[in-house]
C-alpha cells in the first residue's frame, strides 16, 4: 500500500483531525514524516481530505462518504472545534509559564534573603551596639560640666571684647608695617617672614 492510500485509510478510519507528526507516529513510522506531509497535501489538493491551518501547525481530517456517516460540514466543524481547543491550550500554557516565571523570581528572592538564624544574630549584634552607645552617652553626660547661662554670657562678652582689641592691634600693626615698606627693599611677604609675624591665614584662623 502506497503512502497516499495508507494516510487516507488511517484518517478515514479514525475520523478525527491529526497533524502530519501525529499521522507519522500513529502509522508506527512506516513512512517518513516528509512523505506523510506530501501525501496529506496531495490528498487535500484533491479534495479528499480537509486541511486546516492553526498558526504554524496544520491539521487534516478525512471526508467521509454518506455511508461513513460524517459530512464535509461536520468534519469542518470538528476541525474548527479542534483549532479552538488548541488556541485555548496555548493560552493556558502561556499563563502557566508566566506563573512559573513569577514563582522562580520569588524563590530567587527568598534564597537571597538571610535565614532566620542569620537575622536573629544580626539583630542581637545591633542591640549590643545600641547598649554600648547608650552607656557611652551616659558617661559623657555624667562627666560633662554644665555651664551657668550667666557665666556663658560673661564669657561671650569677654570674647567679643578681646576680639575687638585684637582687630584694633592688628590694624595698628599693619599700618606700621606699611610705613616700613615704603623705604624697605623687600616685599611685604618677605618682611613679615623676616620679622616673624604669623598671619591669620597661616594660623588657619578666620575672624
Amino acid at each position: 500500500m502506497g503512502v497516499n492510500e495508507a494516510v487516507l485509510e488511517y484518517l478515514v478510519g479514525q475520523n478525527r483531525p491529526y497533524s502530519a507528526t501525529d499521522v507519522t507516529q500513529n502509522l508506527l513510522n512506516a513512512h517518513s514524516k516528509g512523505a506523510v506531509q506530501k501525501a496529506l497535501e496531495h490528498l487535500a489538493a484533491q479534495g479528499r481530505i480537509i486541511e486546516k491551518e492553526n498558526g504554524k501547525q496544520k491539521v487534516y481530517c478525512a471526508l467521509q462518504n454518506e455511508s461513513g456517516g460524517a459530512s464535509k460540514e461536520e468534519a469542518a466543524r470538528e476541525l474548527q472545534e479542534l483549532s479552538a481547543s488548541v488556541a485555548s491550550a496555548t493560552q493556558n500554557l502561556r499563563a502557566v509559564e508566566q506563573q512559573v516565571r513569577e514563582a522562580e523570581a520569588e524563590l530567587k528572592s527568598l534564597l537571597g534573603a538571610p535565614t532566620t538564624d542569620e537575622a536573629e544574630s544580626e539583630v542581637a549584634a545591633l542591640e549590643l551596639r545600641v547598649q554600648r552607645l547608650r552607656a557611652k552617652l551616659a558617661d559623657l553626660t555624667d562627666t560633662c560640666v554644665k555651664v551657668n547661662p550667666e557665666d556663658r554670657k560673661k564669657v561671650d562678652r569677654l570674647h567679643e571684647t578681646m576680639l575687638r582689641e585684637y582687630r584694633k592691634r592688628k590694624r595698628m600693626c599693619m599700618d606700621v608695617l606699611e610705613q616700613v615698606l615704603e623705604n624697605h627693599p623687600k616685599s611685604k611677604k618677605e618682611l613679615i617672614e623676616e620679622i616673624g609675624i604669623v598671619t591669620d591665614e597661616e594660623a588657619g584662623y578666620k575672624l
